[in-house]
């Protein structure tokens, strides 16, 4: 069992009382992986010191349960760690099942079969055609995905993108920011897709400013670099496959050059070497 595992919603919003400035992380299982794969060099509390508190949500620790040397990482995080059911996001929407319903239809892609799933149940309730069930939110997670290599394909990045933007709307001007730990592009995606509804919802206020960040590997990397922590030797065996790298090179005139691309090793450690900034 991990140490942390009762450290769930009501704990979290007892740790939030009376806090201001917040700075939050929610860690996806694929930077949870690279990052104990890596944990000579990427150690828990270099990276995750920053942050006020670490959030996990339940789809995504039913991820990790199944990993040892993933747990034993997650317990070495210097900071307070919660670990989130999902049917428990209602609490900070103040239990307005509708909105979350929107909400996590809106965190993933149209077509897809948790889209489909949460398109159906809205039509039938608004045509009251079908109440709002206590438990739609298990119901939603045990048949709205597809199985996948024997897990729900999806679930956990759903969960993610919902607690980000619940968290945004919950704390209002007292988050600083709440920082999502993944590698997946099409979390990136799907944030803008999910983000523009909630800035065209009545109910959610129109928000004046997106506290959602991201922290892929490779800004961890770099990070660490600057920090001093690892070296480029240690980038270069550490990132170890291309990835696609979004950013810009400031140039002496101020102006920028987009990087939005396929990005070697070579090419990502000569990219360093110059002003780069990595927005994901």
């Amino acid at each position: 069992m991990w140490q942390n595992q009762n450290n769930g919603m009501q704990e979290f919003l007892t740790f939030l009382q009376g806090k201001s400035q917040l700075k939050l992380c929610i860690i996806d299982n694929n930077n949870l992986q690279f990052c104990e794969q890596n944990k000579n060099e990427l150690t828990p509390g270099n990276i995750f010191s920053y942050y006020d508190a670490v959030l996990i949500p339940e789809w995504v620790a039913n991820e990790v349960i199944h990993s040892e040397p993933r747990k034993a990482y997650i317990e070495a995080i210097l900071v307070p760690l919660f670990i989130l059911k999902e049917k428990d996001y209602l609490s900070l929407i103040d239990y307005h099942d509708i909105s979350l319903m929107y909400l996590f239809c809106h965190a993933s892609m149209p077509g897809r079969t948790p889209f489909k799933y949460l398109k159906k149940k809205l039509s039938l309730i608004e045509k009251q055609q079908e109440d709002i069930a206590d438990d739609w939110i298990t119901a939603y997670y045990q048949d709205g995905f597809e199985i996948v290599n024997h897990s729900k394909k999806n679930a956990g990045e759903n969960s993610i993108l919902v607690l980000a933007v619940l968290l945004v709307h919950y704390l209002k001007t007292r988050l600083s920011q709440v920082t999502i730990c993944s590698n997946d592009i099409e979390v990136r995606d799907i944030k803008t897709r999910i983000v523009d509804y909630v800035m065209g919802s009545p109910y959610f206020g129109n928000p004046a400013r997106n506290n959602m960040t991201f922290l892929s590997t490779d800004l961890i990397l770099q990070n660490e670099l600057k920090k001093g922590n690892i070296q480029l030797v240690d980038i270069q065996s550490i990132r170890t496959n291309q990835r696609r790298l979004f950013g810009f090179i400031r140039k002496g005139d101020s102006t920028t050059e987009e990087i939005d691309r396929i990005v070697d090793t070579p090419e990502f450690l000569s990219l360093l070497a110059e002003e780069l900034t990595i927005h994901f």
